[in-house]
């Protein structure tokens, strides 16, 4: 209604003080920028976002199950403090900040089925959110070695797999195969 040029009182029901938009209510609200500054502290950063493009571009140097914890926490966050907004209008009991906090870090990790970077700062984030850590696997390494071939024989080395197949010709000889996959 106030794009379209009518003037109405509408205040912010939570703070009420100032006008009521939805980056007010989401964001530059003082129990808003409360819940923002508490999560962000919980992911290594100095301040909270202050608009939704902000939100969903924070972390994005992190591994991808801290960036999926991000996400998660910043829509429930979102979610939750326009439900505290909307009970603070009717009038029903105000949400905490810490109930707001609950409910990221339920929502967070389930949310993912990511793997963590490995790093300390990844192992931080998540102790900070009490969340188990998810560790990439190592890749196994194997040894892998050329020698040279017996007298009478060719190597060629390509990359493929070699399978040797046997096959008996009569009761005293036999014949090697070796059948070539490529990768």
């Amino acid at each position: 209604m106030q794009r379209r040029n009518f003037h109405l009182a509408s205040r912010c029901p939570v703070c009420r003080e100032e006008v009521e938009t939805k980056d007010h209510v989401l964001y530059e609200c003082k129990s808003a920028k409360e819940v923002w500054n508490m999560l962000a502290t919980l992911f290594k950063h100095h301040e909270g976002p202050s608009n939704i493009e902000g939100a969903l571009r924070m972390n994005k140097l992190h591994s991808s199950l801290v960036k999926e914890i991000w996400q998660a926490c910043s829509i429930t966050t979102m979610v939750q403090l326009w439900k505290a907004r909307n009970k603070a209008l009717y009038g029903e009991k105000a949400t905490s900040t810490g109930t707001i906090m609950y409910m990221c870090r339920a929502a967070a990790y389930h949310k993912s089925d990511k793997c963590m970077n490995n790093n300390v700062t990844d192992l931080e984030i998540l102790h900070n959110l009490e969340l188990k850590t998810r560790v990439k696997q190592l890749m196994k390494v194997m040894e892998c070695y050329w020698c040279v071939p017996p007298l009478g024989y060719i190597k060629a080395n390509t990359d493929a797999q070699q399978e040797v197949i046997q096959v008996r010709l009569d009761g005293s000889s036999s014949l090697e195969i070796n059948q070539i996959n490529d990768l």
